[in-house]
């Protein structure tokens, strides 16, 4: 597997072709380090997620306590596969977004939404958002 006497001394005497054996080796090492080290859940589907809706229904409710349940959606967002629930609360307009990790069950944000914000969303969401430029009167 080794090399040769002539081939070492080959390679020894051609500087760029010691240089292109080096970087070889070194790209195949940092492949191979690269798969070890990124996660293996950012190349699973959504048939891997760990957390059930009802369990991030839960987590979404411990995060919001006195709220009720809105729109539930799973979805792929920032390479993550993650649980995006609407959590209302009785005393105020606005409600509450929580994104949960469906594969881990750690929330990811929770913002506040007024109504006309969560409906711009919705919209948006539904390909029915059609921006057209104003006409100055």
């Amino acid at each position: 597997m080794g090399l040769s006497k002539d081939e070492a001394e080959t390679i020894s005497k051609h500087p760029f072709k010691r240089w292109a054996a080096t970087v070889t080796v070194a790209i195949a090492i940092g492949i191979i380090a690269w798969l070890e080290v990124v996660p293996s859940k950012h190349f699973v589907g959504p048939e891997a997620r760990k957390v059930s809706l009802k369990r991030a229904e839960e987590i979404a409710l411990h995060r919001t306590p006195g709220g009720h349940l809105g729109v539930e959606e799973l979805r792929w967002k920032d390479n993550r596969l993650v649980w995006t629930i609407d959590v209302h609360l009785s005393h105020s307009p606005n409600l509450n977004e929580i994104e949960i990790d469906a594969l881990d069950g750690h929330v990811i944000a929770a913002r506040a939404e007024s109504a006309a914000e969560e409906e711009l969303e919705q919209a948006a969401e539904d390909h029915h958002f059609n921006l057209k430029p104003q006409k100055p009167k």
